[in-house]
């Protein structure tokens, strides 16, 4: 009997340690990591969609790692060395050509395929497109943001006799304008305009950086369109003199406008949120304007979400990149004023091109505005490139330099990267 016993008493003891083996463990949930980058307000974005997330995915554990921008891909590209990459990545648009250049990210095209709550269709089309390499997909956009907002000062153009400008007014119509919004005012200098890339000028001109920005195969910015966009650019300086000289302003081109040294300011959406702090004076936005051709070319931004290839968790890395790009962190950013959404059904709605309770009120103009725009050349180096370009730039700008010998110079960099690159 006790022998009976005995055997009952171990086999009670077995099935007590099978069913706490079984049996789930708080302490051993599936843990991803996310790392990105953002201002305070978006961090606060990050974490309500990673709520979202935890409430429907309670067993897993979601690692938020912030990492300030400037930095940012570097310590990417390191960890990608030692083969500990986060398993979402946030990315601006010219990250992406690094990260599938070096397999660092999966294609997300088998798990968009095979999700049939999950539609592409939503996305504005070139910047799913700049996700894409060949008809794979390696990253789903959370906003697109075109460099063609040109802030203005509503009271200064009052104050000048000029009507409010129009979304299809033209470079002649804004030469106008800068020319007389430009004065003396109390003893200092009030600017008609102020910006930091020369690039919306390039691309209305109908200049170029390469012969295929997807494809590159060679350098084609020693153009005559080229020379005409400079001379135009300069023209601002020096024949029409309503914008300042490079480094003549002690204070960036925001701050000036927010401090009502210059009346028009060239820059994307992503100002809106500290512009709405403006009291002083009312302002909004206007397309960049087109060449009296009526062409015209937009550099862009734009960023996303892409997957790490060595993720373990593609399931739920795929549920979290969704979740993180998806349309409630589009939403609040939108309404913080700081992205424009790459989503169209929200970027022709009430919280962004129909709202008209936030400024800027013309930010709709944006979802036009993306008919135009031009991502940079498709290099694994063009920020190196793009910096030793605003190097030669700028001294041709302050006539240290020929246009011929400058142009010649960035045509002989451009070509060099491309065969690095091929």
């Amino acid at each position: 009997m006790k022998t009976q016993n005995c055997i009952l008493h171990i086999l009670w003891l077995i099935f007590l340690l099978l069913a706490v083996s079984c049996a789930p463990s708080r302490d051993k949930k599936n843990t991803l990591e996310l790392s990105f980058w953002g201002s305070p307000e978006e961090v606060k974005i990050v974490n309500r969609s990673m709520k979202d997330f935890k409430e429907r995915h309670p067993d897993v554990r979601v690692n938020a790692t912030h990492i300030p921008a400037q930095g940012y891909l570097e310590k990417i590209l390191t960890r990608a060395a030692a083969d500990n990459l986060p398993d979402i990545m946030f990315m601006e648009v010219g990250f992406i050509d690094q990260f599938v250049d070096k397999n660092m990210v999966k294609d997300l095209t088998p798990l968009i395929k095979a999700d049939k709550d999950y539609s592409i269709k939503d996305y504005f089309p070139k910047i799913l497109n700049r996700f894409t390499f060949g008809d794979r997909i390696y990253g789903l956009p959370r906003d697109v943001a075109p460099f063609a907002c040109i802030y203005y000062n509503k009271n200064m153009l009052k104050q000048a006799g000029l009507e409010m400008p129009a979304d299809d007014w033209t470079l002649r119509k804004f030469v106008e304008y800068g020319k007389k919004l430009t004065r003396e005012k109390k003893g200092k200098k009030q600017w008609g305009f102020f910006c930091w890339a020369w690039g919306n000028f390039l691309y209305t001109f109908g200049g170029r950086y390469v012969d295929n920005n997807k494809n590159p195969t060679k350098a084609v910015i020693n153009s005559t369109e080229t020379r005409k966009a400079i001379n135009f650019y300069k023209d601002l300086m020096y024949k029409h003199k309503m914008m300042p000289m490079p480094g003549s302003v002690d204070i960036n081109q925001a701050q000036a406008f927010m401090t009502g040294q210059v009346a028009m300011y060239l820059s994307g959406i992503w100002e809106s949120p500290a512009f709405r702090e403006i009291h002083d004076f009312d302002w909004d936005v206007v397309m960049f304007p087109r060449h009296p051709d009526g062409s015209l070319g937009l550099q862009t931004g734009g960023s996303g979400y892409a997957m790490a290839r060595t993720t373990k968790h593609k399931k739920l890395a795929w549920e979290l990149l969704k979740t993180i790009s998806g349309k409630k962190g589009q939403v609040q950013l939108a309404r913080l004023g700081l992205a424009q959404p790459a989503l169209k059904s929200l970027a022709y709605s009430k919280i962004w091109a129909k709202d008209t309770n936030s400024k800027p009120y013309n930010k709709g103009m944006l979802n036009q505005a993306v008919k135009h725009i031009i991502f940079n050349p498709r290099l694994t180096t063009w920020s190196e490139v793009d910096q030793k370009i605003n190097e030669i730039m700028d001294m041709i700008v302050r006539n240290k330099l020929t246009m011929d010998s400058g142009l010649q110079q960035m045509e002989k960099i451009i070509n060099k990267h491309i065969k690095e690159n091929s």
